[in-house]
């Protein structure tokens, strides 16, 4: 089984971990922010002890240090370390300098040392005749950080053969390695199973097995056999019950299903748990027990995304009312502002008549006083004409006042007033 190319991969070695893709998300010549390289893991964990049971203390911290929410996150080290995935080198570097929380808890973030390694095969009989110290430096500035030479056995040496594995510094695995003016280009690195040479099961090394009885490798027995003490009995596999080759043999389907189960593994960058759950669902292998608990960790994982969905969204919600706050206190301040001017207003206009006029033309409110003006005028030129036509209907004689002025009789004044016209 061959690797599955990412969208912008190609050819060459699959570039996946955890089932995303961890080459650039998007092409570089659109991506003018930096925001969809190569995937970055770092590893955050406390400087002392461990970190505060806290998880929104700490999304929040570094959330606010960057200023962005970030790609994704898990746990790792049984919960007491963080690892978190970002695609921009700049936040990257940002982010490796921060030293605390906001709390003051002091932290470190860091390169992962595991997961920002991946490992590639190479084919160049031209590097034969080097040694590995010499290609490692001949390599390091194409982000070769180690190798291994796969050699074969000449009678009792051990010599060179071409093909090299590569571990390269990033996520992401070239689809070629310049070999001086040479292009080789690169193949998944697919590790034999985990085969324990104690008690012959897959999942664990010999040196953390169990079984207190060691195993045979040849015909299933309890006793120790190696080299210089060969069994000499025949060949049995009790895996699948065969006689026609040893429980150590690769020959064994078992041993076939385990390398198919390691395929799927670098392929879709996957733990061996997850390759294996995968592997017996499309061989329609699973148990209803097994189909059962996947069923469970499917709904499990569907809730803890919507989970972490509904925190984002109320961190939002946060932000909005934040920013709702921050307008409802600057329009309070205006309202204050505006109530005070118009206090020094009614307290100016309280004052002398002519204070009152050069405050309302400071303010632009003349006009206003100007049209009041003249609607008083025009009531009082109605209220005269009201007068004279009053006068008319109840004096309509002429009315003699005669003024007295220091006891004697002055000259009669007559004052007549308006009358109708006499009809005709």
């Amino acid at each position: 089984m061959r690797s599955t190319p990412g969208p912008f991969e190609g050819p060459g070695p699959s570039n996946m971990l955890g089932g995303q893709f961890t080459g650039r998300s998007f092409s570089e010549w659109g991506d003018l922010q930096g925001n969809h390289g190569d995937l970055v893991m770092l590893r955050m964990e406390a400087a002392t002890g461990s970190l505060p049971n806290a998880p929104f203390l700490l999304r929040k911290s570094v959330e606010a240090y960057l200023g962005v929410p970030i790609d994704g996150v898990f746990l790792e080290a049984k919960g007491t370390a963080y690892v978190l995935k970002l695609r921009n080198e700049r936040l990257v570097q940002r982010l490796k300098k921060m030293n605390q929380l906001t709390d003051g808890t002091a932290i470190r973030i860091i390169e992962h040392p595991v997961l920002n390694k991946t490992k590639c095969v190479i084919s160049c009989k031209d590097t034969v005749g080097y040694t590995d110290k010499e290609l490692k430096t001949e390599l390091q500035d194409q982000g070769v950080v180690d190798l291994r030479r796969i050699t074969r056995s000449e009678g009792k040496e051990r010599v060179n053969t071409p093909t090299i594995i590569l571990t390269i510094n990033g996520t992401v695995a070239p689809n070629h390695i310049e070999v001086g003016w040479l292009r080789c280009p690169t193949r998944p690195y697919y590790p034999a199973p985990m085969l324990c040479f104690e008690c012959y099961n897959f999942g664990h090394t010999k040196a953390r097995c169990q079984q207190q009885n060691p195993v045979c490798g040849n015909c299933s027995e309890n006793h120790q056999s190696d080299r210089e003490n060969p069994c000499k009995a025949n060949a049995f596999c009790r895996r699948c019950e065969s006689s026609e080759h040893s429980l150590s043999s690769r020959k064994c389907p078992k041993y076939k299903v385990e390398e198919e189960i390691q395929h799927l593994r670098v392929d879709l960058g996957i733990s061996y748990p997850a390759a294996k759950r995968t592997f017996e669902q499309q061989r329609g292998t699973t148990s209803y027990a097994s189909i059962a608990k996947g069923e469970q960790e499917k709904k499990f994982d569907e809730l803890a995304t919507k989970v972490d969905q509904l925190q984002q969204d109320m961190t939002n919600k946060d932000r909005k009312i934040e920013a709702l706050m921050q307008q409802i206190e600057a329009r309070d301040l205006e309202i204050k502002k505006r109530d005070t001017k118009i206090e020094q207003l009614e307290a100016v206009l309280r004052e002398e008549p002519q204070e009152r006029l050069l405050t309302v033309q400071e303010h632009g409110t003349i006009a206003d006083l100007l049209c009041k003006v003249k609607t008083l005028e025009q009531n009082l030129e109605k209220k005269s004409r009201e007068v004279i036509t009053l006068r008319k209907i109840y004096a309509p004689e002429s009315i003699n006042r005669t003024p007295l002025v220091s006891g004697t009789t002055s000259k009669t004044e007559t004052t007549q007033l308006p009358t109708e016209k006499k009809r005709t």
